[in-house]
């Protein structure tokens, strides 16, 4: 398997933008987390008030993430373009928290031009489960806005009914166009905390080191095997960057409780189970290949089966 790495940049070199998975070769099995951190500098050093615009496209080369991410405090204001808020609610706008899975639920979009020329943009929505999986990515809305106007948006969401229990995000950027398309980010992403069907933890992860953009999710544990691609534009003191990468989702083998992928169950595969055992997703321990009956717990459900194909080889 071969990776691709390329990077554009334009004639002067004072801003610079960097990408960088969290395993080489970047290649992951469905259900598993990614993670990836990037550098934004100018003139070598940190950009500590920047915006990143992120896209990536699954296999199919449908969309799977838009996200706007920053490499430290952005300023809060002096943006051309404004996403102003993102509300849950029902389907007549009044403010909703709380959705059934199989059910609609509904988000009030408000974002408004500041410049003093019309301006297009492209309104980009993601929503992730309790687990950060993204369950859904679109583009919402691509319009011209009037100078000095404001503008608001009210669509609905089947939630399916595979949709974990808990509290989920919604995350609204705007693009002057998609960065795979070369476009970049407008201003600084918004979002909302909203809940399927009740309560549930949200996993955190440490602040990244200002300068620098991150982002962590998990593959859903029935995506789709193939190359994934990703995008990440900016601006910055009239200035513009991109640069992108791959990587690549497999299947699991078809071996149960081959936790290590060697083609047999045996101790060290229980070995693994053992320093994992007990833990769920975001915890130190957590490792996806030890949850073999795919519950996000590793627990003695996991030891029983690997208990019941150990010595079985592939």
């Amino acid at each position: 398997m071969m990776f691709s790495v390329v990077q554009f940049v334009n004639a002067s070199p004072a801003l610079g933008i960097t990408l960088a998975l969290d395993k080489f070769p970047p290649v992951y099995t469905v259900g598993e987390f990614v993670s990836f951190q990037g550098d934004l500098t100018w003139d070598g050093s940190p950009v500590t008030d920047g915006i990143v615009g992120l896209q990536i496209d699954d296999p199919n080369d449908e969309y799977f993430i838009f996200r706007t991410l920053p490499t430290g405090i952005p300023p809060a204001e002096g943006w051309k373009i404004e996403i102003l808020d993102v509300i849950p609610c029902d389907s007549q706008g009044n403010p909703k928290q709380v959705f059934l899975r199989e059910n609609d639920a509904y988000f009030h979009i408000f974002y408004r031009n500041n410049d003093e020329v019309s301006r297009f943009v492209r309104i980009c929505v993601n929503i992730f489960d309790v687990y950060t999986t993204p369950l859904y990515a679109v583009v919402k809305l691509s319009t011209s806005i009037e100078p000095g106007t404001s503008q608001n948006l009210l669509f609905p969401w089947w939630v399916p009914k595979e949709a974990p229990v808990g509290n989920a995000t919604i995350h609204v950027s705007a693009f002057n166009e998609l960065p795979g398309n070369l476009g970049y980010p407008y201003c600084p992403e918004k979002s909302a905390i909203f809940t399927i069907q009740s309560e549930s933890e949200i996993i955190s992860y440490p602040p990244s080191p200002e300068g620098t953009y991150n982002l962590t999710f998990k593959l859903p544990s029935a995506g789709e095997p193939g190359t994934y691609d990703i995008y990440a534009t900016t601006t910055y003191n009239e200035e513009w960057v991109y640069t992108s990468k791959n990587f690549r989702v497999e299947l699991p083998s078809g071996l149960t409780g081959d936790i290590n992928q060697d083609g047999k169950v045996n101790i060290l595969d229980a070995i693994l189970l053992a320093g994992a055992f007990g833990s769920k997703p975001g915890e130190p321990n957590w490792d996806l290949r030890c949850d073999l009956n795919k519950d996000d717990k590793v627990n003695i459900l996991d030891a029983i089966i690997l208990a019941a194909n150990f010595g079985k080889t592939s």
